[in-house]
């Protein structure tokens, strides 16, 4: 039964909260560019993003285009003055115009090209941010002098003015600020301590705000403008109507130093430039995040919804807001274990001192009432475990090693006591039945509504007497307990069962378990699991094939998963009516920075937030601004490039004349992907219509390299996949064409085949005539046609393979890697050396052939990024000089290597050579544990099909003229389950002299 604290407890007990003194508040997690990552400058002063994904920051110095991993830099010309650009546009061609105070430049073959003033009509000054654009039209301004507020319609073409005219009859002092937006011009005066906003409307009427309150403007970068009143309020200004939104800190707020950015679903980003932090506001509760931007003087939202902030250091990108993370020196975030909340705050675990901690209102507290009455006197844990939660009266529950099973009380703490065996992993709450489940030492422990404890004992649950680590309990009322390696089921009474091997895997463990409305997610070390209706099926994602340690479901539509590798995220109603799986991952490089997810340190709060425990810091998700990023990266080519005799890529820019000449058949075409939001982790996938079979497994490579094309026209197409596996919907389309030489054409075809007709015809007479003579030659002539065919042989096999292997050698030494370089070209040399040793020869010694295999097998893997590995076995009673046909083992080790190894995806290729001796018969064996001959043939490449057509020829000759047969045979090979995992060639042959 449980201790409960006494009266003569609560009189010596001294409950008390130690104040940690700190605010504690959320970072948002964001990205800094500056020089050092190849910004032109670090001031920058505006923003911009083109049709074709690009993003435009405007410096002091010049301008830069980012695609996501590069800037592109542009300086000013010697002969233009170094200016400050204030706004960014694109005109309908597509062609990308910058502004000055004054002034329109254009880029035209990377070069600043001064156009004409922005306008005919001189005035005393400008506001850089009053300039407005509608697209294709017109843009709007509002120009301040001495006396008057001129708003003017520029027509973008002929520069020609239209204005109105407001006497104000005062300067706009350091207090005033303009602001437009579409066809209304926002005007804040200040006079007197009299302070007026007047709205001039379509160019031709003003009305003059009669707000009871005084308001401030401020840069207004939405449709919906705002303004700041007195109290810090931001107010929504419609027409003379205002509206409360939101208070702002208690900071002075000047109308030129506050850009608000309005969310779809209702939230602002509130970017204060003299506090130099971002503020991220809601209708019940407020972000506080510290972005650190100097003097920021420009922000802007992409198409992917990234948050871009321009200030006096660089350039910070925001791309996931709905994530925050703890500030990092609030002190011991470094061991949170486990989460639990209780109404409006949060118990903080730590497996090390201060073991418990208070978040509430801000603030972080250190917890040290967690004290109960034993016989012995007051008892303290001496660490606190991951399993802790809530009962069905939503109080807190802790586990402990050394004491067990803890309880918040209104008035203090409970430990249920239930022997020696003190050690708790993990509780389960059940509203339901009100009744609190925990896993122990001692087994499973039940208490009930009035606090009474029975326990099933841990050799009933599972013999071993392992931990039980996570319970939940499925639609069907049925509790399923799991360790890390076993997992059964409870019926709530007297029956436990475990899943038949046919279903659960040998050692199925669940590290953590997360019901939903139709089954069970189960992680574990192999990954994510989800049992429902009896059935178990593996989930398979690239981000969800490791250590799963949490899971989280949040309402009916997300569940929040936690790895070793990131945070992962599940779409339920994807994933329950349509069959799919819509997964959006997070990792540090798009927005969650922690290390590893903690077990089972995913809880949601009071107000739906998602918190999350990692090895090194504590994160809150609100899923209201949580980024699922569905937008498929916009590809860009960036060059296509020939290799020239020097062994060097020739660019051949984009726009050029894409004709290229016969002896440019070697080329390589490098594209980008632009995605803001993850651009490590864009992967593509490319075809060459011409020329490849079909298009090319996913991969991360942003160049394909095609070597000896033929002659003809070619249509390159690309598509990219970003990190949550959206495709482009439309590839990136490059066309080029590789004319023919002369002797390439078909005319010249034409001539050769006349040729050729007349020899024939006069070879043929010539023969006839001597055929009588030359009966008696018919055997040496019949071996110096072997020989012919043999020469043959390797005019069709040896140029293709060393060709290929030049090219691979080439590549290294563009990398300026000599070494390998040399490496693989004495590797080369020693193959043709063979060959050209070989080359008038039919035989050469065993010896000799798996030296030429092993050269060639050693290229391959240089070529092809070490994707396979390979052995040869020769017993030592088989002696290495017995003579055999040449080329025969490397024609089908090149068989099995591009047919079956290379079009590998998921695993890692191997490829095996076995020799032995079968009754006098010399076996040569090939095996492989690639695809198989069925979908080699969708993959297939090269012509190593041809070569072995030329090995059925030879063994033929051999049979025909000196009596040998020489077979061979294949065999696929399969798993249990009829999957192909390879294939095997089995030669035989009798020795020979």
């Amino acid at each position: 039964m449980p201790n409960s604290i006494t009266l003569r407890g609560l009189l010596i007990l001294v409950l008390y909260y130690v104040c940690s003194g700190i605010a504690f508040s959320q970072e948002m997690i964001y990205r800094h560019y500056t020089t050092d990552n190849g910004l032109q400058q670090n001031q920058v002063t505006c923003l911009f993003q083109d049709s074709r994904g690009f993003l435009w920051a405007g410096t002091k110095a010049g301008i830069s285009r980012f695609d996501g991993k590069t800037f592109k830099n542009y300086r000013y010309n010697k002969e233009m003055p170094a200016v400050s650009f204030i706004k960014i546009f694109e005109d309908d061609k597509g062609d990308i115009g910058f502004i000055s105070q004054r002034l329109v430049y254009q880029l035209v073959n990377d070069t600043f090209r001064y156009i004409r003033p922005l306008w005919k009509t001189k005035f005393s000054s400008i506001y850089a941010d009053n300039i407005y654009f509608e697209k294709g039209k017109s843009f709007y301004a509002s120009v301040l002098d001495t006396e008057n507020l001129y708003a003017i319609w520029v027509d973008r073409k002929t520069g020609d003015t239209v204005h109105f005219v407001y006497k104000h009859n005062q300067m706009l002092n350091d207090d005033g600020y303009i602001s437009v937006v579409h066809d209304k011009v926002y005007v804040y005066l200040s006079k007197s301590n009299k302070d007026t906003i007047i709205i001039i409307n379509k160019i031709d009427k003003k009305i003059e705000s009669t707000s009871k309150r005084s308001l401030k403007i401020g840069r207004i970068l939405s449709e919906k403008p705002f303004a700041i009143d007195y109290d810090n309020y931001v107010c929504r200004l419609n027409g003379k109507k205002v509206q409360r939104l939101f208070q702002l800190p208690d900071v002075e707020i000047r109308p030129n130093q506050i850009e608000i950015n309005e969310f779809e679903n209702g939230g602002f980003l509130v970017n204060l430039y003299n506090s130099q932090a971002i503020f991220l506001y809601t209708h019940d509760f407020q972000f506080k995040g510290k972005v650190i931007v100097e003097a920021a003087s420009c922000s802007f939202r992409d198409s992917q919804r990234n948050i871009w902030i321009g200030g006096e250091n660089g350039l910070y990108c925001i791309n996931n807001p709905g994530i925050q993370r703890i500030e990092q020196s609030i002190p011991y975030l470094s061991g949170v274990w486990n989460l639990v909340p209780e109404g409006n705050i949060m118990w903080i675990v730590n497996y090390t001192p201060p073991l418990l901690r208070v978040y509430q209102d801000g603030q972080c507290y250190e917890d040290r009432s967690y004290k109960v009455f034993g016989e012995d006197g007051i008892i303290r844990p001496s660490t606190l475990y991951m399993g802790g939660t809530t009962d069905w009266k939503k109080r807190p529950v802790f586990t402990s090693p050394d004491i067990g099973i803890l309880r918040k009380e209104k008035n203090g703490w409970t430990k249920f006591d239930y022997g020696d065996n003190y050690d708790a992993m993990f509780v389960f709450n059940d509203s339901v039945n009100r009744r609190t489940l925990a896993g122990t030492a001692k087994g499973l422990m039940i208490v009930d509504e009035k606090d009474n404890v029975r326990f099933i004992d841990p050799e009933v649950v599972h013999p071993g007497k392992r931990r039980i680590v996570s319970i939940a309990k499925d639609f069907s009322g049925n509790y399923m307990l799991g360790a890390f390696s076993f997992l059964r089921f409870w019926d709530g009474k007297d029956k436990i069962w475990s899943l038949p091997d046919s279903v659960s895997p040998k050692n199925m463990g669940a590290n953590t378990m997360c019901a939903d409305k139709r089954g069970v997610w189960i992680g574990n070390n192999q990954g994510l699991y989800y049992f429902s209706e009896g059935k178990l099926q593996k989930i398979h994602h690239p981000h969800l094939d490791d250590f799963v340690t949490a899971l989280h479901k949040s309402g009916d539509s997300l569940l929040f998963i936690g790895s070793i590798k990131g945070l992962s995220v599940i779409n339920l109603k994807t994933f329950h009516t349509k069959n799919g799986l819509e997964i959006y991952f997070y990792d540090r490089w798009n927005g969650f920075t922690g290390r590893e997810v903690q077990q089972n340190g995913i809880v949601s709060d009071s107000k739906g937030r998602i918190w999350i425990a990692t090895n090194d810091n504590v994160f809150i998700v609100d899923t209201r601004f949580l980024r699922f990023n569905k937008t498929p990266p916009k590809v860009f080519l960036q060059s296509l490039s020939w290799l020239g005799n020097d062994m060097q890529w020739v660019v051949t820019h984009e726009g050029d004349n894409l004709n290229l000449k016969y002896h440019q058949r070697n080329i390589r075409l490098d594209y980008q992907g632009i995605n803001f939001s993850s651009p490590e982790r864009i992967t593509y996938s490319y075809f060459l219509d011409g020329y490849d079979k079909g298009w090319s497994i996913l991969t991360s490579e942003t160049h394909a390299v095609y070597t000896n094309l033929p002659p003809g026209k070619y249509q390159f197409k690309v598509i990219s996949c970003n990190e949550n596996g959206f495709n482009s919907e439309q590839a990136l389309l490059t066309e080029f064409e590789i004319l023919p030489a002369i002797w390439q054409r078909w005319w010249f075809y034409g001539l050769i085949v006349l040729l050729i007709a007349g020899v024939s015809v006069a070879l043929t007479t010539f023969i006839n005539k001597r055929r009588k003579k030359i009966k008696d030659r018919e055997l040496q002539i019949n071996l110096k046609m072997i020989d012919l065919q043999l020469r043959s042989i390797r005019s069709q096999m040896d140029p293709h393979f060393t060709f290929n292997a030049i090219n691979s050698i080439g590549a290294a030494i563009m990398k300026n890697d000599k070494n390998m370089a040399l490496k693989y070209l004495q590797s080369l040399s020693k193959l043709i050396r063979s060959t050209l040793e070989h080359s008038n020869k039919m035989t050469r010694s065993l010896d000799q052939e798996i030296e030429f295999v092993k050269h060639y097998l050693e290229l391959e893997k240089f070529r092809f990024g070490d994707r396979f590995d390979y052995t040869i076995h020769i017993p030592p009673d088989i002696s290495t000089d017995l003579k055999v046909p040449k080329m025969i083992l490397q024609t089908y080790v090149e068989n099995s290597l591009k047919h079956g190894i290379l079009p590998l995806i998921d695993k890692r290729g191997k490829l095996s050579v076995n020799i032995s001796m079968d009754h006098l018969l010399l076996n040569l064996s090939v095996e492989d544990n690639g695809v198989g001959r069925e979908a080699a043939a969708e993959y297939s490449i090269g012509n190593t099909k041809r070569g072995l057509k030329i090995m059925d020829q030879y063994f033929e000759m051999f049979k025909e003229r000196l009596g040998i047969e020489i077979t061979s045979q294949f065999f696929d090979l399969y798993d249990a389950k009829g999957q192909a995992i390879g294939t095997r060639v089995l030669i035989k042959m009798p020795f020979i002299e």
